[in-house]
């Protein structure tokens, strides 16, 4: 892909209805997220057959952006704007109707086929090898510290639905999660070669709205997302015993099931407190997880294949980005995988070959 995309418009766009000007507070677990962003993701749609551009054809701008305005009447803090409080001075919502942005770009040579095998971008190669004027010979030289900020890569790896079943049997009666990401955390241990007595700890986030008393309502507008985890060595881990998935898939059930009102509320007094400590924005997470570490998060059942705009369903979702090492995200295969379930994952390039081996 060397030829560029072309941005065509960039505009915000408003609730197509008047919605409530009000400024909404935020909670203790919004204020943990506030400084880490959105999660990017992406959707790919496959061109349909003979569709054209516009008047109704496969992508209609403006018939996005009334689609766009319409829900924002019912998402409106979204048409907002962050803001500081001006009493204690915390962050808040400020539900001001300035709009969400919405940027259309295009590429005319550019298929869904083609977002695979990315080579450099014309401006990284001009970042690489800078232009001077007038034309002469560059030397350069780039220090490097591999050993200590290792490259990371991502890729989409597919578990067949016979697999993900086998696994679950394997472990007797255990969730999709437990039994996939007690697999997923042994070949990571193996892979990563860790000191049998080493010991390695897995979280994951977890929702706490089916176990806060009083219960949350379905329409609660924020973040209600803690980390759960456990623990173990190394060697018991990996253990070579016909058991010991059974066993590490209990371990992850387990710290699922410890998950109650006391386990919530103790989690929110502690960020409450993190937060009078560092502000109203909390430390940025490291770069990467701890070597011996490992964080899943789920996005099994969740409908990210149920986003149609008319265009039919996505070919397929993925996280735009995915930089730090040591994450794993589970979520449902796409509509060519077979009922299977995907697993992308985010690790160190020279542990993926041995990772997909022992994976499948």
């Amino acid at each position: 892909m060397d030829s560029q995309v072309q941005v065509v418009e960039t505009c915000l766009v408003t609730p197509s209805e008047d919605s409530p000007r009000k400024a909404l507070a935020l909670s203790p677990l919004d204020l943990l997220l506030a400084n880490r962003g959105h999660t990017p993701t992406v959707y790919f749609y496959p061109r349909t057959a003979g569709a054209v551009s516009g008047d109704g054809g496969f992508f209609d701008v403006e018939r996005l952006k009334a689609s766009m305005a319409r829900a924002l009447v019912a998402f409106y803090p979204l048409a907002g704007r962050l803001a500081m409080d001006d009493d204690d001075g915390q962050l808040r919502i400020d539900c001001n109707g300035e709009g969400a942005l919405l940027v259309v770009a295009r590429h005319d040579g550019l298929a869904v086929d083609d977002f695979d095998g990315f080579g450099p971008s014309p401006e990284l190669r001009r970042l690489f090898v800078p232009r001077v004027e007038p034309p002469s010979i560059i030397m350069a030289i780039q220090p490097s510290s591999s050993p200590d900020h290792p490259v990371v890569v991502s890729e989409v790896l597919v578990l067949s639905a016979d697999h993900v079943s086998n696994l679950k049997h394997a472990c007797g009666d255990v969730s999709t999660f437990a039994a996939v990401t007690a697999h997923v955390w042994r070949c990571l241990c193996v892979t990563r070669r860790l000191p049998p007595n080493a010991k390695t700890r897995l979280t994951f986030p977890a929702s706490i709205h089916r176990s806060i008393r009083p219960k949350i309502s379905n329409h609660y507008f924020g973040n209600a997302i803690i980390w759960l985890g456990t623990a173990g060595l190394v060697c018991d881990i990996v253990a070579p015993d016909d058991d010991t998935l059974a066993v590490v898939a209990g371990c992850v059930t387990g710290a699922v099931r410890r998950m109650d009102d006391e386990v919530a509320r103790s989690a929110i007094d502690y960020f409450e407190i993190m937060r009078e400590k560092y502000g109203h924005l909390l430390p940025s997470p490291p770069s990467d997880v701890a070597e011996t570490d490992l964080r899943v998060v789920s996005w099994l059942g969740m409908p990210v294949y149920d986003v149609d705009f008319g265009w039919g369903t996505p070919r397929q979702m993925l996280r735009a980005e995915s930089e730090r090492g040591g994450f794993v995200y589970l979520m449902n295969g796409g509509p060519g995988d077979g009922g299977g379930l995907r697993t992308v994952v985010c690790m160190k390039a020279a542990n993926l070959v041995e990772f997909k081996r022992l994976l499948f």
